[in-house]
């Protein structure tokens, strides 16, 4: 008899736990910015690959603008002059900070590569500006995030990634064509939390902020020199959710389970 209740007994828990709703599946990633009029947000955050696609990290103060004095641009032929073969500028900034980067220190000032350019023909200036990159402003602050293998008048020289956000505006936020990116990088470069709650947030998959709604979240707030983040976590559905906002700008996303246990530890300090 006691053997038939163990067996009945393992049965229904095996019942039990075969029928616990299990997670929804998360929508696909997407990189394309979606936005609803007021809040600019962005379906997925790829920080972590901008990091291992940079060779270097710099927070630096742009020390000019984009001019035709610094630009080079070279036409395809001399019949169109408006067909251009490259165009791009060599801007100058201050290193503030490195936070990766070969053979650069606090203070250097060094020469980049742009692909911004202005040029003129018979006189009249023109533009030659990408729509994913907002050219750098004099006096401005930014964190860049630099590759190696272009060249600037037959010279070696770092790049600036001119896609997910490379040049993170910190002086004007209006500027970042990636407020996802430009977030994580406040939380990542500029917060003194730990690492475990850094990596928890910056590794967060990012979602369509009308995925899931937060009713009853724990929350907290992280000061930087450019702004207080607020960051609110719930679970909801067997998965963790979580935001992170400053002023407008406002990102959704799904957080591991070792992700939230470092929110938790964080929210309780």
């Amino acid at each position: 008899m006691r053997r038939t209740m163990m067996c009945v007994l393992a049965l229904f828990l095996l019942c039990v736990t075969a029928c616990a709703p299990a997670a929804a599946p998360l929508p696909e990633a997407e990189y394309l910015p979606v936005t609803d009029g007021t809040v600019l947000s962005y379906l997925i955050a790829n920080y972590t690959q901008l990091q291992k696609d940079s060779q270097a990290v710099l927070h630096v103060r742009a020390l000019d603008d984009l001019t035709v004095e610094n630009s080079i641009v070279t036409p395809r032929n001399d019949a169109n002059p408006y067909d251009r073969k490259e165009a791009y500028a060599l801007r100058k900034v201050e290193v503030l900070e490195v936070f990766c980067g070969e053979d650069i220190t606090a203070g250097d000032v060094i020469s980049l590569r742009e692909d911004n350019a202005r040029y003129t023909v018979d006189g009249v200036e023109y533009s030659y500006l990408l729509p994913v990159h907002t050219p750098l402003n004099k006096g401005s602050e930014y964190v860049l995030h630099l590759y190696e293998g272009n060249k600037a008048m037959g010279e070696d020289v770092l790049s600036i990634h001119t896609v997910n956000n490379g040049a993170v505006d910190l002086t004007n936020a209006e500027n970042n064509t990636r407020p996802d990116i430009r977030l994580k990088t406040l939380v990542d470069r500029f917060s003194t939390i730990d690492a475990d709650a850094k990596r928890a947030i910056v590794e967060g998959f990012g979602l369509q902020p009308e995925y899931v709604a937060l009713k009853d979240p724990v929350q907290t707030t992280l000061i930087t020199p450019y702004g207080e983040l607020e960051i609110q976590y719930e679970r909801v559905d067997q998965r963790c959710y979580m935001t992170l906002s400053l002023g407008r700008e406002s990102i959704l996303m799904a957080i591991s389970p070792e992700g939230e246990a470092a929110l938790k530890a964080l929210c309780e300090q």
